[in-house]
């Protein structure tokens, strides 16, 4: 796995937290530097086009950001991205291929705003193929935006 990394074929990201200890033991996430690697070598029944995706918007962060990691929530949710250039400045993403469906709007929804709690963050991002919404929750905002409309700014 180092040499893969090594020669950046494929991406380790750490869970989020600020004990050294527990990144260092806590489980893994792997991207891959092409997702047509991913599509062509890849073992799978179905299309992956929601882990496409996602490897799509890491590589995209991995230009934009210094420190990229995954974020997981007291009660073990999960939050595909934390990242940041210098705390406390950092940012919270989730990535799904749609939120169409009532029940994975459900769970992305509810991933990032309890992470929003627990960070203090009153803003995160739901990254979609092509759906745009605000979500308002209290105090947060959720934005959910196209990844093309997210990959072209300059966040």
């Amino acid at each position: 796995m180092g040499y893969l990394e090594s020669c950046y074929f494929l991406f380790v990201v750490n869970q989020f937290t600020p004990a050294f200890k527990k990144q260092i033991n806590s489980p893994k996430k792997i991207y891959n530097i092409s997702n047509a690697f991913v599509d062509r070598i890849g073992f799978h029944f179905s299309d992956n086009l929601g882990g496409l995706l996602e490897n799509c918007v890491f590589l995209a962060l991995r230009h934009k950001m210094v420190h990229v990691f995954y974020y997981k929530t007291k009660n073990n949710l999960e939050v595909d991205f934390i990242v940041y250039d210098r705390l406390p400045d950092f940012r919270l993403i989730q990535v799904a291929w749609s939120i169409i469906d009532p029940q994975t709007k459900e769970r992305e929804v509810n991933a990032l705003a309890t992470a929003m709690q627990e960070t203090h963050a009153k803003e995160g991002w739901v990254l979609t193929l092509a759906e745009s919404e605000e979500i308002i929750i209290h105090d947060m905002t959720i934005h959910v935006i196209p990844i093309y409309q997210w990959l072209l700014s300059s966040k």
